[in-house]
């Protein structure tokens, strides 16, 4: 397995699980019991070219495919979907079918297709969570993998930022201080195009600790394009 210190701040644990066809069984059920919002399980190993021979494809595990993807996760920025990212592979071990590919998502499990013009892509970036009916859960977790980097990033950032409030005293550090200091960073991280938008900012000191709360909407994946046709017959048009 490997585990990625990305941007966010967040350790992922991205891991390796079946290999081809018949270890389908085995990553969803891995993924099953991994059942988390910080796991990645990957599906499905590929074959490419042995360096000493390029014609000759040697097999390579799917611990290979989380080091592709762990590594082409590190390179995006946390708002940047995983989802429709190619990857260096020149074929891969287990073609899924459609409604495999389903399942696997419905499972909690990433994999690899085949797209047109972008070759060989991630399916859709999700984690192992299994409750993955919705974007966004009631309790804020998220079978999104960059949805779960926005988060990371917002708290790692407003965790540091604060840090210029610690050891001020009650008459220098208030409520509108605070605030309006909230509204800034969401501001500028709207800008940054990280979230969509921000507000809804409370804070009230207990004590020596002041608690802040926020609403905040991550810049979400968009992660299908469907269309309709509507075929007129020419004997009726006008």
């Amino acid at each position: 397995g490997h585990i990625v210190n990305d941007a966010a701040f967040k350790k992922f644990v991205i891991i390796g699980g079946g290999n081809d066809s018949t270890g389908f069984s085995t990553s969803k059920t891995a993924a099953g019991t991994l059942n988390s919002r910080y796991a990645v399980l990957c599906h499905g190993g590929f074959e490419q070219p042995y360096v000493l021979n390029p014609a000759i494809l040697t097999k390579k595990s799917s611990i290979y495919m989380a080091a592709l993807v762990s590594g082409r996760l590190s390179g995006l920025e946390p708002q940047v979907p995983l989802t429709y990212k190619n990857l260096n592979i020149t074929k891969l071990r287990h073609v899924m079918t459609e409604t495999e590919r389903v399942e696997a998502i419905d499972k909690g499990v990433l994999h690899v297709r085949t797209v047109p013009q972008l070759g060989f892509v991630v399916n859709q970036a999700v984690n192992t969570l299994q409750q993955n009916s919705f974007m966004i859960n009631n309790d804020g977790s998220s079978p999104e993998v960059s949805i779960e980097r926005i988060e990371a990033q917002l708290n790692r950032e407003i965790a540091e930022s604060a840090v210029s409030f610690i050891g001020s005293n009650l008459t220098s550090v208030g409520e509108a201080d605070l605030i309006i200091f909230m509204k800034n960073y969401l501001e500028a991280k709207r800008n940054q195009g990280l979230i969509i938008s921000g507000g809804n900012i409370k804070a009230k000191r207990t004590g020596t600790v002041w608690h802040i709360t926020y609403d905040f909407q991550p810049n979400s994946p968009i992660n299908k394009i469907l269309s309709t046709g509507t075929i007129v017959d020419p004997t009726l048009a006008a």
